[in-house]
């Protein structure tokens, strides 16, 4: 064993092991030195209880070491990583304290590798690096202040990552190339940039996980999917959106909570020239499944958003809120889109194009106009939804300067539960001078080129002469 040394002022590590087995490292003060601890073809290394401080490279290097450990350390201001691991198996990092330094934990083809429980702060870069890591696990680690990643996984399998807390970094988690990843019940919050991005990813379970405030989207997923599923998982406040999609199929996204994100709750293949530029097909998505989320709040946007790119995916009981008469705004761009008329809710709408709305005759719809002070999507569909006590209303128009509620042919001539007449105390005026009935059928386009028509999705037939038609199971 060494231990109770107190080193100083090394050009070289201050403490260098090889070819070594069965030794002990604790306890030992080392400072001002190249590298604090050196080991190459290490066997049941233990190295615990150490301080090492303004060290010049890595704070702890083990190079081909097997059946070790590194634990309760205090690392600080190394010049390059705290603790750097190569080539190794069967490694456990635990309740280390690492601070200061480029890197905080940094691994190169590991197997069997356990970082757990440490506290990591302020890294030049990332707090916990890892590439080429196999049947390793990720958890109980508290990452804040790094200027980059908390977590990088670059060409990983079979990564289980639970129960860490990610804040004040610029990413939370950051994967690329990565497969069977578990990602579950992590606290990701107040990031300056993505909570989550997940590239390249398949067969990932993300689970359970808190993410919110980070100030881009919540999470990504680019180029990805293939069995992975997004469940469970708490996204709010993020400034980008909460859950996000480009590229990437056969994903189930599913039982999430989604409120006050500023965009979508949920997008699916929005266009985005930040994506093109990384890769082809940045637009296209098969076969994704939303079921039974949540979505609230989402600010200026729809709460579910489908891309034109969207090829077979299904919705079935998402919905805006526990309350009944929340409205849950769905803007659907794609043909293929299946919204299962069983479970989706009263208050659903879908995109239908440009203009004013029109029925199968083109015909147009009794209206009634609202000037809102945010004459934005998310006020203008709670606004008429507000108004469908008796499942009348048909869609609604929205522009820069008014929100028009479309009423079935006739509505508008009796008396409108809630109200004090035949026309909505609050609205502006009302119109009955119109004759479109039944469902919204296509759009017509008008003077104001901002001004788009929405209809409701869960009508028992929808006309197949649609311009951004539906199908319903």
């Amino acid at each position: 064993s060494i231990s109770g040394n107190s080193i100083n002022d090394c050009g070289e590590p201050a403490i260098s092991l090889y070819d070594s087995s069965y030794a002990t490292v604790e306890k030992n003060t080392l400072l001002e030195s190249r590298q604090g601890i050196l080991s190459n073809d290490a066997t049941s290394l233990v190295v615990r209880n150490n301080i090492i401080s303004n060290i010049t490279d890595d704070g702890i290097y083990f190079r081909r070491s097997s059946s070790s450990s590194v634990s309760g350390n205090l690392i600080q201001n190394c010049t390059d990583k705290a603790i750097a691991l190569l080539t190794l198996t069967d490694v456990t990092v635990e309740n280390n304290t690492l601070m200061d330094s480029i890197w905080g934990v940094w691994s190169n083809n590991a197997t069997s590798l356990v970082v757990s429980n440490n506290i990591i702060s302020n890294a030049s870069i990332t707090g916990i690096f890892l590439k080429d890591a196999a049947s390793s696990s990720i958890s109980g680690n508290q990452i804040q202040d790094c200027v980059r990643s908390a977590v990088v996984l670059f060409h990983s399998s079979n990564v289980t990552f639970t129960a860490n807390t990610l804040v004040d970094n610029k990413w939370g988690i950051y994967s690329k190339n990565s497969t069977f990843l578990v990602v579950e019940k992590n606290t990701i919050s107040c990031n300056s940039h993505i909570g989550m991005q997940l590239w390249n990813m398949f067969s990932g379970d993300i689970r359970g996980n808190i993410v919110n405030g980070n100030e881009a989207v919540g999470i990504l997923l680019l180029e990805s999917g293939l069995d992975t599923k997004i469940v469970n998982n708490s996204v709010n406040g993020n400034y980008g959106g909460g859950i996000k999609i480009a590229g990437s199929g056969d994903t189930l996204i599913a039982g999430n909570l989604l409120d006050s994100n500023k965009g979508p709750g949920i997008s699916l293949c929005a266009e985005s020239q930040e994506f093109e530029e990384y890769f082809e097909d940045a637009n296209h998505c098969i076969s994704n499944e939303l079921i039974e989320n949540t979505v609230t709040a989402s600010a200026n946007a729809s709460e579910i958003y489908i891309g034109e790119g969207s090829v077979g995916t299904v919705l079935k009981g998402n919905v805006a809120a526990d309350e009944e008469d929340d409205q849950l705004l769905i803007d659907n761009q794609s043909p293929t889109t299946s919204i299962s008329s069983g479970n989706v809710p009263n208050f659903a709408f879908t995109s239908v194009g440009p203009g004013h709305c029109l029925d199968s005759s083109s015909q147009l719809y009794n209206f009634a106009t609202f000037i809102l002070d945010s004459n934005t999507l998310a006020e203008c569909e709670a606004t008429c939804g507000n108004y469908d006590k008796t499942d009348n209303l048909v869609g609604f128009e929205v522009s820069s300067l008014a929100c028009f509620c479309l009423f079935e042919n006739g509505y508008l001539l009796g008396e409108i539960p809630g109200t004090l007449g035949t026309c909505p105390s609050s609205a502006d005026q009302c119109s009955i001078a119109t004759e479109g009935s039944g469902v919204v059928s296509s759009s017509l386009l008008s003077a104001d080129e901002d001004q788009y028509c929405y209809k409701k999705a869960n009508f028992a037939e929808l006309c197949v002469f649609c311009s951004k038609g539906l199908t319903v199971d």
